[in-house]
């Protein structure tokens, strides 16, 4: 008789009690909510200790109002971690489900991000009249010339797709750059942007940087960044572009409020929101819609 020995397998799954797997989802909710209540009370501190170190005063807010900036921060982040579950693979144009009212605005994210973070801005706009296109640019710690070629073939694409009828921009964060540095790049690409607007972008660099200091983006985003200093005005490359720069005086990710904004643009500051707050909340939504409308005939 032949004996047959089975063996057993290296990897088994060990017996969990019901009971437990039924507190996982909580559990895991419960740390995201806590890593970013910690790093945005971690981020506030040394947002408060740069304002020092310059000898000004950090924009104040009220204590209740610090209390709903923290929660408008966590709301706006559980936001943006959901359209990142439910729409991550849907960058490419989308139609108004109406007539259409302008050209396609192309929305840009910014560090850490993906598309699907324009996910509130491009609902947005799509309601009223326009049709969108969000890009990823890549993943993060990369160069500055690795994240504008997706951006430059978008914009290419949309050009041949609406007979060169011209594109409106909406970047968020380092996504500002990144728009400047493919418009310098390419004339053709920046005659056709008609108006761009950025939200929270480090046109200036950014105090975050001054203590965290590693890697591209740190060369490409400090306050004294080369990148930056090499950067022509957008006056220069794309003279025929409207364009409005949008800050929160809270925004604990870029910072001096100043940096957020460039020579010769209409400059907008809102108050108590954080830098994430700038994709989600109704006011900030409000400016850019306003930025983008089309002008109307006398």
């Amino acid at each position: 008789m032949v004996h047959v020995r089975y063996r057993t397998s290296w990897f088994q799954l060990p017996k969990m009690n019901p009971l437990f797997l039924l507190l996982i989802p909580p559990l895991a909710a419960l740390l995201i909510v806590g890593w970013i209540l910690f790093w945005t009370a971690f981020t506030h501190l040394h947002w408060i200790r740069f304002y020092h170190r310059i000898d000004q005063e950090p924009p104040s807010i009220s204590r209740r109002g610090w209390l709903r900036f923290y929660l408008h921060t966590l709301g706006a982040a559980l936001e943006i971690i959901w359209w990142a579950c439910a729409h991550m693979f849907q960058n490419g144009l989308r139609e108004p489900p109406g007539e259409k009212t302008g050209p396609p605005v192309i929305c840009v994210h910014g560090f850490h991000m993906t598309g699907s973070c324009m996910w509130g801005i491009r609902r947005r706009l799509e309601n009223r009249g326009r049709p969108t296109r969000s890009v990823f640019l890549g993943s993060p710690y990369q160069s500055a010339e690795v994240y504008a070629k997706p951006l430059a073939r978008v914009m290419h694409d949309l050009r041949s797709q609406f007979n060169d009828q011209g594109f409106d921009i909406v970047a968020h964060s380092m996504g500002g750059l990144i728009t400047r540095k493919v418009l310098a790049d390419d004339p053709e690409l920046a005659a056709s942007a008609r108006r761009i607007v950025t939200l929270g972008s480090p046109h200036h660099g950014t105090g975050l940087l001054s203590w965290i200091r590693f890697g591209p983006v740190y060369r490409m985003m400090s306050l004294d960044s080369p990148f930056i200093k090499a950067l022509p005005d957008l006056r220069a490359s794309a003279p025929g572009t409207e364009v409005t720069t949008v800050a929160t005086e809270q925004d604990l990710i870029v910072y001096p409020v100043s940096t957020c904004f460039l020579p010769g643009s209409r400059q907008v500051t809102l108050k108590g929101l954080g830098h994430l707050g700038l994709l989600t909340d109704p006011e900030a939504l409000d400016v850019i819609v306003e930025a983008l409308a089309p002008v109307p005939h006398p």
